[in-house]
């Protein structure tokens, strides 16, 4: 019988909990310091024990598991819509069981187990498959810190984060002890990462939407940065940012230019070139205009990487080739090129151009990785080394006291802040998926300690792998010789399916504008009386029907729109105010839905009709 509900639990977790080990749940139980017992009730529930200093101890109750459950539950409460739940510990899902049967479909609960010792009893004593195929539950067992963090931001999501909670279960906090804390870290962490991004969107989204539109013509011209995948295949690359440790060791890039590939991001172009150093190629993907303003007076032609959301400000002052990368904030942008049958890989991003440029050189093949100007922190005081756009703002009286120490690179510490740590984390985490494929070299020579890497002088990693040198002109000449993303047919394909989103947009203006007039009529209805006549309702949300039905196949041809929406969305999941009933709220949801899409509708008209003017000079 045992064996049985084992095979049938370990069949459904396959497809409902892709992430535990097959093979660890396989292993033989503990039976000494791990055993199931039936309860004494009379509902032929089952408990667990695990041996705590000694002695046995339950994991649920000895009498009424589900009972004792469900007080649990009652104690921890969970928001009912578009919560989560982090529940450290399951044991036989007696808790995740009364939980589900009082959230909504919106919710979600991610158990966190330790390791696989009592997961491999669960298994084999109880039938677990109704939680695997409830699809609200996800579990995983043996995760670290990263590893959870990870997690989350997969199945909570930037919306929900600021609404889940940490449970833990008593017994489980006796057997594990501190080693439960992952859980809680990793969800700060994640925390912290959601609210960089949300204040990006807050700030930015309606400068990427122009952005997506006036860069059209660039892109058009531009070649991908695929064409340039696998070229350096086990050659070494440095990458070169902005970190106040470059000023120490820049000047050695002079004896291996030519020799290795050499990548810089934008920030640091200024110290290069002062120094007569010329990187190979220089990456930029910011959407800030204050940035560009600064590239006004300072002309450069090397090859720039850029993402379609760059601000167009960057090209008034470039006169070189360009390559194009599809990150994740490029969707649109993306999927028309798809749909012209222009394929492309994304480029992961991190949220720093560090992020993006570090996995655009794996990508290329490169390795050894050689970092250098790669901080993470605040390294003598300072945020950007000397000689870069940020001059003048660069002194130690920036360095607030919301900063909090790491381990160094040098094996003190120093001091970051949570938008550096978010980057040096990710920086660690990418190491390690990378799973030894290549090295990675921290050669900054200050700055925070990134995990995963070789330790070494700038001046001992050219000695080490200058020998492995080549010609880095004739291996640019290869990607550049592949061509541009579009030619004169592909362009003009692209201005048709520009005309046809113009088109979309007029039909969703008139929609939009209806569906704000009956939002207006549903909060009206609401405010004369907290229970109005259900006739009056029902007619109003059969209209609403009608409007998302248009909205619905309009936004298939205009997915754009989504990148000025997410602003919109922050609002949308605020929490509701004290005292507004769910008629009210749910009224004022849809005006802000409505609202912000109308806005978008009416923003982007123009700009389509600038971009179909662009490409149409282009051949």
């Amino acid at each position: 019988m045992e064996n049985a509900i084992f095979e049938k639990n370990l069949e459904a977790a396959a497809r409902a909990w892709p992430l535990l080990s097959a093979e660890e749940l396989r292993k033989q139980p503990d039976t000494l310091n791990c055993l199931a017992e039936d309860c004494i009730n009379a509902a032929g529930e089952k408990t667990l024990l695990a041996r705590y200093k000694g002695n046995f101890i339950h994991i649920h109750s000895k009498y009424d598991p589900s009972r004792a459950a469900e007080g649990f539950a009652r104690h921890i409460p969970l928001e009912k819509k578009n919560g989560a739940l982090i529940l450290c510990g399951m044991g036989f899902g007696y808790e995740v069981r009364e939980y589900l049967r009082t959230i909504s479909e919106d919710n979600r609960i991610i158990v966190c187990e330790p390791d696989y010792e009592l997961l491999r009893h669960a298994f084999r004593s109880v039938d677990l498959t109704g939680l695997m195929r409830d699809g609200r539950v996800f579990v995983v067992a043996g995760e670290s810190k990263d590893g959870l963090a990870a997690r989350f931001r997969e199945r909570i999501g930037m919306y929900a984060i600021d609404r889940a909670v940490i449970a833990k279960m008593p017994a489980y906090w006796r057997l594990y002890g501190d080693r439960l804390d992952a859980a809680r870290d990793a969800l700060l962490e994640t925390a912290k990462y959601f609210a960089i991004i949300r204040n990006s969107i807050s700030k930015l989204s309606e400068t990427w939407y122009l952005s997506h539109f006036r860069n059209w013509k660039t892109l058009a011209q531009s070649c991908a940065i695929d064409n340039f995948f696998g070229l350096l295949e086990g050659k070494p690359a440095v990458l070169v940012s902005a970190g106040p440790s470059l000023n120490k060791n820049v000047g050695l890039l002079n004896e291996i230019k030519g020799k290795v590939f050499i990548l810089c991001v934008y920030t640091a172009l200024k110290v290069l070139e002062k120094r007569n150093i010329r990187p190979d190629m220089v990456i930029a993907l910011d959407g800030r205009q204050i940035i560009y303003r600064d590239f006004a007076n300072y002309a450069f032609d090397m090859p720039l990487i850029y993402c379609s959301s760059v601000n167009p400000d960057i090209f008034g002052a470039h006169s070189g080739k360009t390559v194009a990368a599809m990150t994740g904030n490029d969707g649109f942008t993306a999927g028309v090129l798809s749909e012209l049958g222009v394929k492309t890989e994304r480029v992961q991003t991190g949220e720093s151009v560090a992020c993006a440029a570090l996995d655009i050189l794996c990508k290329m093949g490169a390795g050894p990785v050689i970092f250098i100007g790669q901080d993470f922190a605040y390294s003598g005081g300072k945020n950007h080394a000397d000689g870069t756009f940020y001059d003048g703002k660069n002194g130690a009286e920036d360095v607030a006291s919301q900063k909090f120490p790491v381990e160094a690179w040098d094996g003190g510490q120093v001091l970051t802040d949570d938008m550096w740590y978010v980057y040096l984390e990710w920086f660690g985490r990418y190491i390690r998926e990378d799973g030894g494929k290549r090295t990675f070299v921290d050669a900054t020579e200050g700055g925070a300690l990134i995990r995963g890497t070789e330790r070494m002088t700038f001046r001992q990693a050219i000695k080490k792998y200058r020998k492995h040198g080549y010609d880095v002109e004739s291996i640019l000449k290869m990607g550049f010789a592949k061509g541009p993303l579009m030619d004169a047919a592909k362009v003009r394909m692209l201005v048709e399916k520009l005309a046809q989103v113009r088109a979309d947009l007029e039909e969703t203006l008139k929609i939009l504008g209806y569906g704000i007039g009956l939002s207006e009529k549903l909060e009206k209805l609401y405010e004369e009386t907290d229970s109005p006549d259900s006739e009056d309702i029902n007619e109003i949300l059969k209209e609403f029907g009608k409007v998302d039905e248009v909205l619905e196949r309009v936004k298939h041809s205009t997915p754009i729109m989504d990148v000025l929406f997410m602003k919109s969305a922050l609002d949308l999941n605020a929490v509701r105010a004290e005292g507004t009933n769910e008629g009210t709220y749910a009224a004022r949801r849809s005006h802000i839905l409505y609202k912000s899409l109308l806005d978008a509708a009416e923003f982007t008209l123009p700009l389509i009709d600038e971009a179909q003017a662009d490409l149409e000079s282009v051949y």
